[in-house]
């Protein structure tokens, strides 16, 4: 079965449905605020690392006939946004599209599509196609961006003693992404010294980071932690992390297997994994700490108060140092899925009529 992008010049259609999708996920977006509580020694936050938006999926129901007949075809219009921060790479092992419907009546022209499959179904002109990636806000003008694909679907026909059946359209998103955090900490080298005069900051207080990173799984709060050594002292990071979206956090090495379920196929006996993210960076204006999580991913247990990973400055601060405010760099990544909501279709007996029309 054909499959075609919708994007190109001369359809009104696609424009119309895109541009609808990218005012839907910046509205989403808006509604997450742009600002933080925030201790009184942090720098802003560029406004594209706020939110816990990440890649979404979904059809337009515009595109999809509320009732259908067996042995009919339809031309679904397929739209996937991002809107993260960043980029979200067209890789085949980086992003991995599915259908199905939820009674099994529809067939589709495919049912799975790879990052390259979707790229290949965009203009040559197209960004996204050359770049390779559905850029984020990051690198988009805080804006994010959006591709539509069309998909031919199939009603399938059904027995004789059924007049109609129910079903409903569902696409879901696997793809790898990242949370970056870049922000201040107050680090106190004499706490337990008196003074008159106020310090520029509060070492005790903690970072609470309650509109995200602009990624679904978010750093949610830093706690500071001042050990004593002498006449100085060394601090530890408290940094909890939280599944902030709607969707699951998957082993970013195995989001093939989660999507297509082809460890059944392969007889591959180890199961998908969820809650798994790797971190890969923390550092202290550019030296880097030492973590509890050893090198090893954290596994997210849904506990906020468990799910958390304590990482150690490995140089002591003198007391005469005093209290300063210095950068703190958090990088994550990550798995995740997203999944459309469901479209109702009701498929009856009946001559076959194709639907999808692609006039403008």
């Amino acid at each position: 079965m054909r499959k075609r992008s919708l994007l190109n010049p001369g359809s009104l259609r696609s424009r119309v449905f895109a541009a609808a999708l990218l005012a839907a996920v910046l509205l989403l977006a808006s509604g997450c605020g742009l600002s933080d509580k925030r201790n009184s020694g942090r720098s802003g936050i560029p406004e594209a690392y706020v939110g816990i938006l990440g890649v979404d999926i979904g059809f337009a129901k515009e595109s999809v006939p509320p009732v259908t007949t067996s042995g009919s075809r339809s031309d679904l219009l397929l739209l996937v946004a991002n809107g993260g921060a960043v980029d979200a790479s067209l890789s085949d092992d980086y992003m991995i599209v599915t259908l199905r419907d939820t009674a099994g009546a529809f067939a589709f022209g495919n049912s799975v599509l790879k990052g390259s499959e979707i790229a290949a179904l965009l203009p040559e002109d197209s960004e996204t196609r050359k770049q390779g990636k559905l850029a984020g806000k990051a690198s988009n003008n805080a804006v994010g961006s959006v591709e539509a694909v069309t998909i031919e679907a199939l009603a399938a026909g059904f027995e004789q003693s059924e007049d109609a059946i129910a079903t409903g359209l569902v696409a879901s998103v696997c793809y790898r992404y990242s949370t970056r955090l870049a922000t201040n900490v107050c680090i106190d080298a004499s706490p337990y010294t008196f003074q008159k005069q106020r310090k520029p900051c509060d070492a005790k207080a903690p970072i609470v980071l309650s509109k995200g990173q602009g990624a679904p799984v978010a750093i949610r709060k830093i706690e500071t932690i001042t050990e004593r050594f002498g006449s100085a002292v060394r601090p530890k990071f408290k940094i909890y992390i939280a599944n902030a979206g709607k969707g699951l956090v998957v082993n970013r090495e195995r989001i093939d297997l989660f999507c297509t379920d082809a460890a059944h196929a392969t007889g591959d006996s180890e199961a998908p994994t969820l809650n798994v993210v790797n971190v890969d960076l923390v550092d202290l204006n550019g030296r880097a700490l030492t973590c509890s999580n050893k090198g090893k991913p954290l596994i997210l247990t849904g506990k906020s108060s468990d799910d958390f990973i304590l990482c150690a400055y490995d140089t002591d601060f003198k007391e005469e140092t005093g209290t300063f405010t210095t950068p703190l760099r958090v990088e994550l990544s990550y798995g995740y899925t997203s999944t459309s909501a469901t479209v109702p279709v009701r498929i009856e007996k009946g001559i076959a009529t194709l639907g999808g029309s692609d006039a403008d």
